[in-house]
């Protein structure tokens, strides 16, 4: 399966993704993040999930565009972008710049799990599972 969506070159890449935890679920609009190691949501999200952002316990420091800073980890039952899903992943809940225009960052931890294609020309981003063999820890290392 693959999926492909559009994004404006020279701005953000966002992307429509579905975060679930329990009953409860949430369509973000996220940004494709390849320098960020963990898929980062708002406390807006959060509280969409049935969160309460301000009784979350700071358990991580992370280091972003904004500088560093003490973060909250959720544990969600999935997240997934146009059916491309990742299930039982550990996500950061931080606060982003509203200027950004987005509700979170979609990083390495969910992407490496997918073959993703940005193509500038086309402006177009296709996100598609990995073949068995992309997948096997032999392929992984010789590459």
């Amino acid at each position: 399966m693959n999926v492909s969506f559009p994004f404006t070159r020279g701005r953000l890449i966002p992307a429509p993704v579905r975060v679930r935890h329990g009953s409860r679920s949430c369509r973000p609009m996220m940004a494709l993040d390849t320098g960020a190691r963990r898929t980062v949501v708002t406390p807006w999200v959060a509280a969409e999930l049935g969160f309460n952002p301000q009784k979350l316990e700071s358990a991580t420091r992370i280091v972003g565009a904004t500088g560093p800073g003490s973060a909250s980890l959720l544990s969600v039952e999935s997240v997934s972008v146009l059916g491309l899903e990742v299930a039982d992943l550990q996500i950061v809940c931080y606060p982003l710049p509203a200027a950004l225009g987005v509700q979170g960052v979609l990083g390495l931890d969910f992407l490496n799990r997918f073959r993703v294609v940005i193509d500038g020309p086309a402006e177009t981003v296709t996100i598609s599972q990995r073949t068995e063999q992309e997948s096997s820890p032999t392929a992984r290392d010789e590459q």
